[in-house]
């Protein structure tokens, strides 16, 4: 099964319309989580490309009365199931949680630092602590890093670095960084060119076993091309896990 996590930027511009559709069928997925997507036009338009690529099963946090406003697709070939949250993370519009196959798929778009950001991170740590036994991924734009490795200069918080440990310590794994334990790429760039890996993927140790190389991706395009001011993230999970 082939995933992709991404932010695609205000729901897309446009101008890129076609190439953002292009590049997600260029990775051939089976499952698709996007953040930053919007009750716009061009979101709609790339909700119709990904169910015409096949990814039929869609859901949505979208609302139609608040336009303007960042929510998040999480789109499959397979039947999705919709599971039940609470508190922010159920008002916010900011998390989807399905059940597709035998794999429960959590899609996150973490505010960025104010007070809804902590009491976000806690929600999701509790989420995360109910699942932990099962085989479960955990996706999208966190807005959080770990200070002095997913930055490329001093800015993360160290209570952001705090919310990674804690993730590590209920049993779930940063995939990408157990892949590249000393590796440092980044998924996004302020308008000061500092680079940071905001974007993460995490997975109960089953299906962290069963994963291929997770990657960061911009596209065909690259980052100076921009589709989207975040690369996205691109693995596999086998199908015994998914089938279970």
């Amino acid at each position: 099964m082939r995933v992709v996590s991404w932010n695609i930027r205000h729901g897309g511009t446009k101008a890129k319309l076609t190439e953002i559709c292009n590049q997600l069928e260029r990775w051939k997925p089976d499952v698709v989580g996007l953040t930053e997507f919007r009750e716009s036009a061009t979101s709609q338009a790339i909700a119709a490309s990904l169910a015409g690529m096949g990814l039929t099963c869609e859901l949505t946090t979208a609302q139609a009365a608040d336009r303007g406003r960042n929510f998040l697709l999480l789109a499959s070939r397979f039947p999705l199931r919709l599971q039940p949250s609470d508190g922010l993370l159920d008002t916010s519009g900011r998390w989807l949680h399905a059940i597709v196959g035998g794999v429960r798929v959590m899609l996150m778009h973490v505010p960025n630092r104010s007070k809804a950001k902590w009491q976000f991170h806690a929600e999701v740590i509790a989420q995360l602590s109910q699942f932990r036994s099962e085989s479960a991924i955990a996706m999208g734009d966190t807005n959080t890093g770990q200070p002095g490795l997913d930055e490329e200069n001093k800015c993360l918080y160290r209570k952001e670095g705090a919310w990674m440990e804690e993730i590590k310590s209920i049993g779930w794994q940063d995939v990408w960084r157990e892949q590249n334990p000393k590796g440092r790429e980044f998924t996004w760039y302020s308008n000061h060119g500092n680079g940071f890996r905001l974007d993460q993927v995490f997975a109960t140790a089953d299906v962290a076993e069963s994963m291929s190389r997770v990657r960061h991706d911009w596209g065909n395009r690259g980052r100076a091309g921009k589709l989207s001011d975040h690369a996205a993230i691109v693995f596999d999970v086998s199908e015994d896990v998914v089938g279970r």
